[in-house]
């Protein structure tokens, strides 16, 4: 199969025919959710929820790759081979994509995949393309909580087809089900993520804690923030290369800060606590600044925590 060539005018329908065929409901999908519910939210808090979901679009989207991926003349970024747009598996030749078979037959080789906000250290592959996506990305994308490797509650080590070609027919079914039954649009993943992360901001800010969130708070899945899938190509002209020097991590998390998310959990470990501090304060301003709240303290981070993660590493 020969690469086709991408019409960047021609907006893509979130949604394949495939998935469609299989019973697919991106609103009844949207309004499951539990930040979805009538009265949820009161009147006042959607107001912010918007404010919220307004800055949340600043947050960039990160693909791993092993294409190479080079500056073309006039120093945009491009692929050797199928030029300035990542292109979805069904576009590349056969000995040139790695789309599992269990995506495609869902048809989602009709997607380029992404993770939210999420390091580009935390995927795999070894070129990162950065892009922080404009409106018509979200609508042309749907997303889940997770892969479907995530659905399949397997070690992250475990080859995915073969646990897959371990379960029998009911529960391949099941699992399948409900992937799909979690997967709404991209816009609507915003509003969900909004209604999430201002639900999380009011609780630590009650608390008297520092407004710094994972960006686990986007999503539920593997890497933390859900699996966004753009159907069809997407034009890379405006994006930017990450390598994997430790100074361009350093920027990642710092970046990443100033949007008002910081490292959690295992990730911790890799930063001593006046750095954990450092991130924490910058990512609170970032988010009193978002919601028009007044300054307040900042809570300091235990010493015995922050040195629990470095003993760790002796």
């Amino acid at each position: 199969m020969s690469v086709r060539e991408p019409n960047p005018t021609q907006p893509a329908d979130p949604l394949s025919e495939q998935l469609r065929l299989l019973g697919v409901d991106l609103d009844r999908n949207a309004a499951n959710y539990d930040e979805m519910q009538d009265g949820a939210f009161t009147p006042e808090e959607l107001v912010d929820v918007a404010k919220v979901k307004t800055h949340l679009r600043k947050v960039p989207v990160v693909r791993a790759t092993r294409n190479t991926v080079a500056p073309d003349e006039s120093g945009l970024l491009q692929f050797v081979g199928t030029g300035n747009f990542i292109l979805p598996a069904e576009m590349h030749p056969p000995d040139d994509e790695s789309t599992y078979d269990l995506d495609r037959s869902l048809n989602l080789d009709e997607y380029t995949f992404w993770n939210w906000g999420v390091s580009p250290y935390a995927v795999y592959g070894d070129h990162h393309i950065v892009v922080t996506p404009d409106d018509d990305f979200w609508r042309n994308s749907v997303v889940t909580p997770s892969d479907i490797g995530a659905a399949l509650a397997k070690r992250y080590w475990d080859p995915l087809e073969d646990v897959w070609d371990k379960q029998d027919e009911e529960n391949k079914g099941n699992i399948t089900r409900k992937y799909l039954d979690r997967m709404v649009r991209g816009e609507d993943w915003l509003e969900i993520a909004a209604r999430r992360t201002y639900r999380f901001l009011s609780a630590l800010r009650k608390d008297g804690e520092p407004l710094a969130l994972g960006v686990e708070v986007l999503g539920l899945g593997l890497h933390g923030s859900g699996e966004v899938k753009h159907h069809g190509p997407v034009d890379i002209t405006q994006a930017r290369l990450a390598d994997s020097r430790a100074n361009e991590e350093h920027i990642w998390v710092h970046n990443l800060a100033e949007l008002g998310f910081v490292p959690t959990g295992y990730l911790q470990r890799y930063y001593d606590r006046t750095e954990i501090e450092q991130l924490n304060h910058v990512a609170t301003r970032t988010w009193e600044r978002v919601l028009d709240w007044p300054q307040a303290k900042i809570k300091p981070v235990p010493y015995d925590q922050g040195q629990a993660w470095h003993d760790e590493d002796k």
